[in-house]
This record gives structure tokens, C-alpha cells and sequence, in this order.
């Protein structure tokens, strides 16, 4: 390294050539500086010599390691060195990941010629193209070399499903076995979680359904499928009959997830719930009417579900009902509680809805409408209403507002059905 006074402090008074010892005491806990707790008081963190000398020897070697010029005139010289790091770059490390595709027609088998080629196992990672869907315990040939255990991550066998035909498998030697890594648990054998956000299906799109009303889809069989959201209506808000009364809001919709796989060629029925109206206004106002249910039936065909529930033709995958109307008002708040949050079930995760609020004044002769209830994972409830007719939300299975005046409550919104196919 070049032999110069880097950065200082040079001539500064009491400066020394040779570096002081080290006299502070490091524990496993980082420590930082506090300041002064008024600006007469000296309570403050030090500002020793020895933890200034400590900063200045890392720059230093750090711009001398670089091959720079060195210059204290040069207020580039950190940067500088940053570059040159970037530059020089490391040594090209040993081929470590390893791509392939499974050429096994035996499930429970992979084998694979990876590329770069391996002769040997070692602490590789692999991305193989499988060609089957995982039976159970499965064991994979890398290029000839003798067989290694496929596992979890968590080094437990695999259970049927855990990967699923046509998938890109991640795998990490850890030296014995394969881990797969961000591993798909298997929704058909005994797997004990659903990961419903992350679950990879293999050349899956989206189908979604808004609009009320009934609904047919086919699926082939031994296709894994996920119903996202299975989305109950909101209810609507109560009428009320004037400024000095206020209705409370309608109950969002539940919401349930499920994940299937069908075991022949299937069909389902998806109903998708309308919004439940909101209460007329007037010198007789009335509820709000409940929303409708939201649901997933096989027709015709089977489905098994990730605790191996087998479901038949007839038989309703998973559900959510609306949420019911709010409470209409001739004078204050109206009632003592909002529509209630539809119920869903049947789902791997069933969510209920928010219940509708109670309206409450503003000024002495003006109430705002109760709020529609929220449905889970959904868009927001409507925007606030005084004095006026209950608003409504274009998201889905959100309860209407209550009315605030001489006016109807807000309309509930539609259920909705999400599913990955």
C-alpha cells in the first residue's frame, strides 16, 4: 500500500504518528450515540479519539486496497475506490447452478443431465422441468451419479402433490439430500398447510366473476385449482326519513379460499350474489335487505380437497353469505347495532364480513349515514353521507351506507368469485 498521512489529521494539534491502543469494550449488542438531553447539560455519548481512529483506518484501507491515486486533495477518492472494486470484480466462482429437465417416465423418480455437467455431487443448486406429478417420496438421478433423496425444506418426505407435472423444480444439495426450495405443498395428499397466496399452478389464469347470477366451468381431471375468493354481497343500507335521523349500514359480505384438485373431469356452479337493496326513505323507511350467498358447487364430476374431503356432484365446495340489511331510522342513530358481516364457510380459509355502523350526529341538525360494512381483502367502504341518500362502493361485498336524510340507504355490492385454473 502507498506510504502517505491519508486523510489526516496531519498537523492538527496533538496529533501522533503512532495509532492509540484500543480502549473501549465491545459486547455482542450494537451500542449507538445519544445526545445531550438539554443544551447546558453534558449527558451525552463521548466523542472519543479511539472510535474516530477506528472510521479512519477503514477508509483508509479500504482507499489504499482500491490501487487508486491517492490524493487528500481529492474528494472523489471514496467513490473512486468504489468503482475500482466494482471493476476488478471477484473471481469467477465454480458453476453452482445447474439447469435440466426430468426425462423420467416412473413417478417418484426424477432424472435429469444438468448443464453445466456435474461428474460429481456437490453443493449445487439445480432448476429442473419435472415431468410428473410427485406420488409421494421421490428420489432424482443427476447426471448418472447415484440417487439422491428429493425432501422438503424442513427435511421431511414428500407428500403427493408437492410438485406437479410440467413445474420448474428449485432444488439445494445440502450435501446428502435435495431440499425443494419454495416448495408447493401438496393440496390432494396429507399435507398439514395451505399456502393459498403463494401456490403455483402451472400454466393457471385467472378467471373472475362479477356480475350476479349463475355460472358453469370445466376442468380436466388431475388439475389442481384455487378459488382465490369466493366473495359474499353486501347488504344494504337502512332508509331513513329525515336530516334528523340516520340509518345504520349494511354488513359486508364474507369471504372464503379454497384450494381442490379434481380426480376426473369436472364441472362446477359458481353463483355469484347480488348486492342487497338499500331501505326506502320516507315517513315509513325501511331495512335494508341481505345481501345474497356467493358459492362454489361441483356439478358433475369429483374434487378432493386438501384434507381429502372427496366432493361429488351436488356437493358445495365452499360458500359465503351476504351480509344482512341495516337498521332504518325515523329519529337518531336507528337501532342499536349495523347490519351483520355475511359468514362464510367451507373454505380452507373462511373470513366473515364487517358489520355495518351506526350513523351519529355531525352539527345539531345534520347525522351521518351508518358506514357499509368492509368484506375482507376487498376495496374500501363508501365514502361518508350527511343529510342525504346512503352511498354505495364498487368493490365488491361491501354493505351500502344507511341514509341520512330523507332517502333511501346505499345499495349493497355484488359478491365476486376469483378462481386460478
Amino acid at each position: 500500500m502507498a506510504n502517505i498521512d491519508l486523510l489526516g489529521p496531519a498537523s492538527a494539534p496533538g496529533a501522533v504518528t503512532a495509532r492509540p491502543s484500543e480502549t473501549r469494550v465491545f459486547g455482542q449488542n450494537e451500542t449507538w450515540f445519544a445526545p445531550c438531553t438539554s443544551q447546558s447539560s453534558r449527558d451525552g455519548t463521548q466523542l472519543q479519539a479511539v472510535f474516530q481512529n477506528g472510521l479512519l483506518a477503514q477508509v483508509r484501507y479500504a482507499l489504499k486496497a482500491s490501487g487508486i491515486t491517492l490524493d487528500n486533495a481529492d474528494d472523489a477518492m471514496l467513490w473512486k475506490a468504489i468503482l475500482a472494486a466494482v471493476a476488478a470484480g471477484a473471481p469467477p466462482p465454480t458453476a453452482l447452478w445447474h439447469t435440466g429437465d426430468d426425462t423420467s417416465n416412473a413417478a417418484g423418480t426424477i432424472v435429469a443431465s444438468v448443464i453445466p455437467t456435474i461428474t460429481a455431487h456437490g453443493r449445487y443448486w439445480y432448476g429442473i422441468k419435472v415431468a410428473q406429478t410427485c406420488p409421494g417420496p421421490t428420489q432424482a438421478v443427476i447426471n448418472g451419479l447415484p440417487s439422491r433423496t428429493v425432501v422438503r425444506g424442513d427435511g421431511a418426505a414428500l407428500k403427493q402433490g408437492d410438485y406437479l407435472a410440467g413445474q420448474e423444480l428449485i432444488l439445494s444439495d445440502d450435501g446428502t439430500r435435495l431440499q425443494v426450495v419454495g416448495l408447493v405443498l401438496s393440496q390432494v395428499g396429507a399435507g398439514s398447510a395451505t399456502y393459498i397466496n403463494s401456490l403455483f399452478i402451472p400454466g393457471g389464469r385467472p378467471k373472475q366473476y362479477l356480475t350476479p347470477g349463475s355460472y358453469s366451468l370445466s376442468i380436466p381431471a388431475s388439475r389442481t385449482f384455487l378459488v382465490r375468493e369466493c366473495r359474499g354481497s353486501g347488504g344494504g343500507g337502512g332508509g331513513a326519513s329525515t336530516n334528523m335521523a340516520a340509518a345504520s349500514g349494511g354488513g359486508g359480505g364474507g369471504n372464503a379460499q379454497k384450494v381442490a384438485t379434481t380426480t376426473a373431469d369436472t364441472v362446477l356452479t359458481i353463483v355469484v350474489g347480488a348486492g342487497g337493496a338499500g331501505g326506502a326513505g320516507g315517513g315509513s323507511p325501511q331495512n335494508g335487505l341481505a345481501g345474497g350467498t356467493t358459492s362454489v358447487t361441483v356439478a358433475s364430476g369429483s374434487v378432493v380437497d386438501a384434507n381429502g374431503t372427496t366432493f361429488g356432484a351436488g356437493q358445495t365446495l365452499c360458500a359465503a353469505t351476504g351480509g344482512t340489511g341495516g337498521i332504518a331510522s325515523t329519529s337518531g342513530s336507528g337501532g342499536i347495532n349495523g347490519g351483520l358481516g355475511g359468514v362464510a364457510s367451507g373454505g380452507d380459509i373462511n373470513d366473515s364480513g364487517d358489520g355495518g355502523g351506526l350513523g351519529y350526529p355531525i352539527t345539531s341538525t345534520a347525522y351521518l349515514g351508518g358506514l357499509g360494512g368492509a368484506s375482507p381483502g376487498s376495496g374500501g367502504t363508501p365514502t361518508v353521507n350527511y343529510s342525504a341518500a346512503g352511498n354505495s362502493s364498487t368493490a365488491p361485498g361491501i354493505g351500502g351506507n344507511g341514509s341520512s336524510g330523507n332517502a333511501a340507504g346505499g345499495f349493497g355490492s355484488p359478491g365476486r368469485v376469483t378462481l386460478t385454473v
